[in-house]
């Protein structure tokens, strides 16, 4: 057990000089790689993943998140080295320009007025990752039942029963914003679709290098589907049923916006 675990902690060690050379010792590359790195497919993996992101991020709200999903301190996770070049979706970044990041106002004891940018998307991917988890107990539809997410008050590590792309993504907002100003929709973060949602926000270039965790891609034209970006080429969406982690241009990409 000692062996393994000194050949998991050498092996993060030789991974992060890698991605440091390659300039990206961030919040944003860590997910990168633990993206790229870790299984995502069941809710156990969550400790597995945020045990990776504390390896090369040990900002004290990823270590609360990973002592919430591993109870306890969790032991390295063993990381399989990259072959060259890196995975997709793990790239020397450009720094995410925040468009005026609002208060935040959180229904769900995210946090009250002025707050960083990385710890705002750390707590969207932490939610957004969640709708994906929690994926068998999500049902798509068009129908009003769609908001019940906010009209229900539905706080994170639980998400809506009944959602759309659009009201799901809103909803990931709501969960940190929704006491103030609506700035996703314009429509008191009780209504809403992919029209309103591309009324606002600021456009942003299709790429993993310029993409951050929570801009909004756009799909189709004329344009109808929306999904979240969470970081390391992939979005989760909910277009259909069940809820998808897709790389981000599992479908033709029309645009992609940022909101924070």
């Amino acid at each position: 057990m000692k062996s393994l675990l000194v050949c998991a902690l050498l092996a993060a060690t030789l991974l992060a000089s890698v991605i440091e050379a390659r300039g990206c010792p961030s919040y944003e590359s860590a997910v990168d790689i633990c993206h790229n790195f870790t299984r995502i497919e069941k809710k156990d993996s969550r400790c597995r993943f945020w045990s990776c992101v504390v390896q090369f991020c040990d900002a004290e709200y990823v270590q609360a998140t990973q002592h919430k999903y591993c109870r306890v301190p969790a032991t390295a996770p063993r990381l399989k080295l990259p072959t060259s070049p890196l995975p997709r979706g793990v790239v020397a970044r450009n720094t995410a320009k925040t468009v005026g990041t609002p208060a935040t106002s959180s229904p769900c004891g995210g946090g009250q007025g002025s707050t960083d940018a990385s710890t705002i998307r750390h707590w969207l991917l932490d939610t957004a990752m969640n709708v994906y988890y929690d994926r068998a107990n999500e049902h798509y539809t068009e129908g009003n039942q769609r908001w019940s997410g906010i009209t229900g008050h539905v706080c994170p590590p639980n998400a809506p029963e009944y959602s759309d792309c659009s009201s799901t993504v809103t909803w990931i907002y709501w969960t940190l914003f929704g006491n103030g100003n609506d700035f996703m929709n314009n429509e008191s973060w009780s209504a809403g679709y992919t029209g309103t949602l591309d009324q606002h926000g600021t456009q942003v270039p299709i790429n993993t290098t310029d993409l951050a965790i929570g801009d909004l891609c756009f799909y189709y034209t004329p344009m109808h589907h929306v999904a979240i970006y969470v970081g390391g080429g992939k979005v989760v969406s909910h277009g259909m049923d069940p809820v998808g982690y897709y790389p981000y241009d599992y479908a033709p990409v029309d645009f992609c916006r940022r909101y924070i």
